[in-house]
């Protein structure tokens, strides 16, 4: 996982916690940091369409179709084509992970 620090440099976060710069220093975090900055992507999936460019409205409109069967999805558009979907229920965060779209 990398965590923008400031407009010029990336930190990777290991799962144990540890944060290693680019100049391979380890500096030591709380759980409770891990898990603030893993709050954006929490339930969420990350999405491109191979093949294909298609429109934000056009993604939006299908995956709602195809994904949101009991509450609604919400879907942030990211750049270099990619789609961030947050569900709002587990069961629908499941669906398409395990089963496909």
């Amino acid at each position: 996982m990398y965590k923008k620090m400031d407009s010029e440099s990336f930190v990777r976060v290991s799962s144990n916690g540890t944060r290693v710069s680019s100049g391979g220093d380890r500096v030591k975090i709380t759980n409770e940091e891990f898990s603030d900055w893993c709050k954006p992507w929490k339930g969420s999936l990350m999405v491109i369409l191979l093949g294909k460019k298609i429109g934000f409205c056009m993604m939006e409109t299908k995956l709602n179709i195809v994904w949101a069967r009991k509450g609604s999805i919400k879907i942030i558009d990211v750049p270099r084509n990619y789609f961030q979907v947050l569900f709002t229920f587990d069961e629908e965060y499941n669906h398409p992970l395990m089963e496909g779209p």
